[in-house]
């Protein structure tokens, strides 16, 4: 239904369980080249599976993107996006499922326009400045998960600060242990 009305929404909020996987969000998301605000709330494995990577805009790349307002193509997906929440539920086996602090820090920078954008091939005209990330991690089940989340957020501080101090903003907010933990 969304691909056939292909609408132009400005505002998206995905929330998933188990059924959703890295290839259908980015097939979602594609019918939306105009989103400039995205919650997405899903499974960490999502989040490894090459999700991240399909938002990094390579200014460099072979494939530009072709983004216009006439025109809704793009090999950036959502070439619009200014605002990104992700909300980080994991799942059975930390090892194996943590997302890649890596892949999150590389889309960001990927998106944030430097202050002389002629030096760094960004092209603000064809993918929007991110200017926000907030990431909700909302329970723990056990301590590993906690540490990663708390490591997690420094680093995320440090690597992004100085886009931060020309005004990106980032929020990581940490939930409580579950009740169930033993």
């Amino acid at each position: 239904m969304i691909r056939q009305s292909s609408p132009h929404l400005q505002s998206f909020k995905i929330d998933s369980g188990y059924h959703l996987t890295s290839i259908q969000l980015s097939e979602i998301l594609s019918w939306m080249p105009s989103l400039t605000d995205l919650s997405i709330h899903v499974i960490s494995t999502v989040l490894r599976e090459g999700f991240l990577a399909q938002l990094i805009y390579t200014p460099d790349s072979k494939s530009l993107p072709t983004y216009t307002p006439e025109k809704f193509s793009s090999s950036v997906l959502l070439p619009r996006l200014k605002s990104l929440e992700i909300g980080i539920n994991f799942e059975t086996n930390i090892e194996e499922f943590i997302p890649d602090t890596d892949s999150i820090i590389a889309m960001v920078e990927s998106r944030i326009a430097y202050p002389s954008s002629a030096d760094n091939g960004h092209d603000d005209s064809l993918v929007d400045k991110l200017s926000h990330l907030t990431v909700l991690i909302p329970y723990f089940r056990d301590n590993s998960e906690r540490v990663w989340a708390e490591e997690f957020r420094a680093v995320l501080k440090k690597r992004l600060q100085k886009h931060i101090d020309q005004g990106f903003t980032c929020t990581v907010t940490l939930g409580e242990a579950s009740s169930s933990t033993n």
